[in-house]
């Protein structure tokens, strides 16, 4: 058996309150950099609220994602391209 009141609220115009903020949709990748060796690519999102006017939105999570991109370099002779076209990357 609990005791007490089941619900506590307060009035949120004084900023002691947190904001609720929903992530928009992911950027699309970037472009890999290079064209032949191995790179870092990024994406990112925006925390936005989810009731506008309130203030500085809180999200859960992060607001950049990076991955690899690319292939080893010793796959570079393989490449179609004029090997002054290839852009080297490096080993991450």
């Amino acid at each position: 058996m609990c005791s007490g009141p089941t619900e506590q609220s307060t009035n949120c115009g004084n900023g002691d309150c947190a904001v609720i903020g929903i992530w928009s949709s992911w950027t699309s990748w970037m472009p890999c950099p290079v064209t032949c060796g191995m790179s870092l690519v990024k994406r990112s999102r925006v925390c936005k609220e989810l009731f506008p006017g309130n203030g500085v939105a809180d999200c859960v999570g992060s607001n950049q994602e990076e991955r690899s991109c690319g292939f080893p370099v010793d796959y570079c002779k393989y490449l179609p391209q004029p090997p002054d076209s290839i852009m080297t990357g490096r080993w991450i």
